[in-house]
């Protein structure tokens, strides 16, 4: 199921995705000619799962698996797969007295994400356990909201408004990055934080606006907007090229 997501985001979005990948190959290419020696070539296995919530209505669902190529010393470039959902529980009011849990509204991104990553300082880090890196990337993919029960209406007291969305979403972000090697320099992880620039293409929505008590619906929408960025990822190096 995960391959046949995979195919089919990469396909509606094939065109874009490849003119920014082969520019992303160009520059590395270049990158690598300026090297005057190839050291600390290797490949990683990175990736992470987890859960939490904040306060007491909201819960994160967060994994992600990929691979890096580390070559010419100070580069590398991966890629991944990554999936996040959040779950917000809505409160039943009447008038201003809470009467318990309602249906659940869920928001859910799965994508595929191309990086870059420049390390400036590796060689004066060879010796330390922290070390900084640039990271421009690319993400490709799809965002769902839905609710279990969409016949239900909330009060005014909640906030999501959304009752259906489906969209596909390209996302070009850069950030900056810090990544630590413990256990003989085998395992270690990585956190970055940044910006990205969002092109949602809208294939329905479907929202309940209070002020009218009513449904209004769209399709085929494009905007754009900034969101804040940031990943943290566990690595191990699963082998060491000559």
């Amino acid at each position: 199921m995960v391959w046949n997501y995979i195919f089919v985001s990469f396909s509606m979005n094939q065109r874009m995705f490849l003119k920014t990948a082969f520019a992303l190959f160009l520059a590395l290419l270049f990158s690598l000619k300026l090297q005057a020696q190839e050291t600390n070539k290797s490949i990683l296995l990175r990736g992470k799962a987890s859960t939490f919530f904040v306060v007491e209505d909201i819960f994160f669902q967060n994994w992600n698996i990929g691979v890096e190529y580390r070559f010419a010393e100070n580069h590398s470039v991966g890629l991944d797969f990554v999936h996040f959902r959040w779950r917000y529980e809505q409160d039943i009011y009447i008038g201003d007295v809470e009467m318990g849990y309602g249906p659940d509204s869920f928001s859910r991104r799965r994508y595929l994400l191309i990086d870059y990553r420049y390390y400036p300082f590796r060689t004066l880090m060879q010796e330390k356990y922290f070390d900084p890196y640039l990271n421009p990337f690319v993400k490709v993919g799809k965002r769902k909201v839905w609710t279990n029960d969409p016949t239900v209406l909330f009060g005014e007291h909640d906030i999501p408004t959304v009752k259906n969305h489906r969209a596909d979403f390209t996302d070009y972000g850069l950030a900056l990055g810090l990544r630590s090697d413990f256990v003989g320099r085998r395992f270690g992880f990585d956190v970055n934080i940044g910006l990205v620039y969002r092109e949602t293409r809208v294939r329905y929505e479907k929202r309940y606006d209070f002020s009218t008590d009513a449904y209004s619906e769209h399709s085929f929408r494009k905007y754009y907007n900034w969101h804040p960025h940031m990943r943290l990822n566990f690595f191990m190096r699963i082998c060491t090229l000559k």
